[in-house]
């Protein structure tokens, strides 16, 4: 089942406007609020998700073990995706599609961060970027370049958790003492014990193959405060994956961040003293829930000297992670302009010693 929304009054498709509650047209500039939408769908008795206004395709998806093909809502086109794509765009006719059956039953999020910085304030940032980098090739922030970037809807799993810390250390505390000509150097010595009770709320686990696991934790944080329940109307215009595992299956990667943020935290609490060293430490999880929920990246790709490089921008809050490629020919020239300014400098200044 492909879904697209389309605009009421000239029959284009509506793409989520970002930071809003609304899907825009990008032709006429008609906006439709996405709560007339689900008010439409339950009048019409249709699943909470469907919006009013929408064209469907019964049209039977395909798939082989990697890929599976549908057909375009808006011109028929055959969209091949692999078998976690749950919102693509049509490239033929760019019209954004939702690939319903990947967005049901457990494949369902509960939760969603809507996309609060749109693609040309993105195209701004990865612009200011590259250009930043003295050495950066120009064809990487060139305008060919900047046009494929994606807006895409990360899956995670987020874990909440309560941890139960006893910890034990030695520490010292050094003091010193004059009398007369003499100087005193004390150290004391103290057995520390603590125990700490912490909770913990939606520590988020990307749960996609393709995007790198450390590269996702550094683009944290998002900001819990613009969860939003899910709705498909929101993946319009964008990119999204579907959950690539179970939740059990990423919940060990979560448990260690907990275990090591409650950690530290109550090493955190053994204050003013020389030195500390931890002689036992036990940790006790006690998980709570699981939530599921799709959060906004957008992503450049650029193939530089046979090496593909990707550079990440927090959807929501604009934090950047990546790292930029060297063009040798920039780096050779500033070279070689710093070394004939240096040979100037040093012949100017032997002169005047001369």
């Amino acid at each position: 089942m492909v879904k697209n929304y389309k605009c009421p009054g000239c029959g284009a498709s509506l793409v989520y406007e970002e930071g809003s509650e609304f899907l825009a047209c990008p032709y006429c500039e008609t906006r439709v609020a996405l709560k007339d939408l689900q008010e439409e769908a339950a009048g019409a008795g249709e699943e909470e998700t469907d919006g009013a206004g929408e064209e469907e395709t019964s049209e039977a998806e395909t798939q082989d073990a990697e890929t599976s093909q549908f057909q375009c809502s808006s011109c028929g086109g055959e969209l091949v995706t692999d078998a976690y794509t749950a919102a693509t765009i049509c490239p033929f006719c760019g019209s954004p599609s939702i690939l319903k059956t990947r967005l049901s039953g457990k494949y369902k999020p509960d939760l969603l961060i809507p996309f609060s910085i749109g693609k040309e304030e993105a195209k701004k940032q990865f612009r200011d970027w590259t250009k930043s980098g003295f050495f950066t090739p120009k064809g990487f922030y060139s305008q060919n370049t900047l046009e494929s970037i994606n807006g895409i809807y990360v899956p995670y799993w987020l874990y909440d958790f309560d941890a139960s810390v006893h910890m034990e250390a030695s520490a010292t505390r050094v003091r010193t003492q004059r009398k007369g000509s003499y100087e005193y150097t004390y150290t004391d010595h103290f057995r520390l014990r603590r125990d700490t009770e912490t909770s913990f709320d939606r520590i988020p686990v990307d749960a996609s193959k393709q995007m790198p696991d450390d590269t996702m934790e550094r683009l944290e944080p998002f900001s819990y405060e613009k969860l939003e329940a899910f709705e498909m109307p929101y993946l319009s215009g964008y990119m999204a994956e579907r959950t690539n595992f179970e939740s059990s299956q990423l919940e060990p990667r979560a448990r260690e961040r907990a275990k090591s943020y409650a950690e530290r935290a109550t090493r955190d609490t053994m204050q003013g003293y020389a030195t500390v060293n931890v002689t036992s430490c036990n940790t006790r999880l006690g998980k709570r829930k699981q939530e599921y929920a799709m959060l906004p990246v957008w992503v450049l790709s650029y193939r530089y000297k046979n090496k593909n490089w990707q550079l990440y921008l927090n959807g929501q809050t604009g934090r950047r992670i990546g790292s930029l490629p060297v063009d040798p020919g920039r780096a050779a020239a500033c070279f070689g302009i710093c070394s004939a300014v240096v040979t100037v400098l040093a012949g100017l200044i032997w002169g005047i010693v001369l």
